[in-house]
């Protein structure tokens, strides 16, 4: 079996075709300087309520 070799010819990628997540909001943890976890949805409101109640994650909407 002949080895492969690596190269960093990326040519054949179409980056235009690439496109990143829209993100709505996310629950912060740890306060303004914490970890944030992004959704590409908004959960319901219980959901969230059950969230800040049970694990203190504060849901955050993003301003755009």
């Amino acid at each position: 079996m002949k080895a492969k070799t690596l190269t960093n010819d990326y040519s054949h990628v179409p980056l235009a075709t690439i496109q990143t997540p829209t993100y709505v909001g996310g629950y912060r943890l740890g306060g303004e300087y914490g970890v944030t976890f992004n959704f590409t949805f908004k959960p319901n409101w219980f959901h969230r309520t059950m969230m800040k109640l049970c694990l203190g994650w504060e849901w955050i909407d993003d301003k755009i």
